[in-house]
């Protein structure tokens, strides 16, 4: 068994939070980066498989003050030695997979390594709707219909995600996604067909890449924070 450390993080004690926005405290997050910092050194000593961060944004009242796990990652595994970071968890219906798979993937390097990744649905509606709005992701009449389009965005998002860092190049085509875009010519295609690929003859883009990859080209460690219905549970 493996034990770690999962962050919310929070800013502030009660009474802080209680005289409002405490979000937005300068010196509360910065006492918070300090607290967090002298918790994830003493469990690098002792042996502590890792410490995760959730996703959450707009959190002014100070309770959830996590906008990119991956950066917080990357700040707290700078003053460790050991043990991993990861994010528990991205909310991949209202990201951007690509943009996500390359950002985990240079933390991978960075860290040379010592990384993992979680990922959610996200039921935080203040701030999926209006992040995720570009992808439709705002409260319908059906609130099925609302959780199927999360699920159908996670799973699509999660399988372009796993080609970005298994694949030196991958095209997909998804109910959501079609990459690359169709009849995409590149201004530098003699560069690709000299030094990379997926550029064909007539120098159109038939597949795209993501560099750097993951450290050593290794998959992190997976997790999903929690899940409350069965079918999340089996997949």
């Amino acid at each position: 068994m493996e034990i770690g450390a999962f962050y919310l993080p929070s800013v502030g004690r009660p009474a802080d939070i209680k005289k409002g926005l405490a979000g937005k405290s300068t010196k509360l997050y910065q006492q918070m980066l300090r607290e967090i910092t002298e918790q994830v050194q003493y469990m690098d000593q002792y042996g502590y498989y890792g410490a995760g961060f959730t996703e959450h944004h707009f959190h002014v009242e100070g309770e959830e003050v996590s906008t990119n796990p991956v950066m917080l990652d990357m700040y707290f595994g700078m003053q460790t030695k050991n043990m991993k970071f990861g994010q528990l968890g991205n909310v991949l219906p209202s990201r951007n997979p690509i943009n996500l798979a390359e950002d985990i993937a240079m933390l991978s390097q960075m860290l040379e390594g010592r990384t993992f990744a979680g990922f959610a649905r996200g039921y935080q509606n203040r701030w999926v709707n209006v992040i995720g709005q570009q992808v439709g992701l705002s409260d319908p009449a059906s609130g099925e219909e609302y959780e199927e389009l999360k699920r159908s965005l996670f799973e699509e998002h999660f399988e372009i995600l796993m080609k970005a860092w298994k694949e030196d190049t991958f095209s997909f085509k998804g109910k959501h996604w079609q990459i690359p875009t169709k009849d995409l010519k590149w201004a530098a295609a003699e560069t690709a067909h000299q030094y990379g690929q997926g550029c064909n003859e007539d120098g159109i883009i038939e597949e795209i890449g993501i560099a750097p990859p993951t450290f050593n080209n290794m998959i992190p460690d997976m997790f999903m924070p929690f899940a409350t219905s069965e079918r999340s549970i089996k997949w």
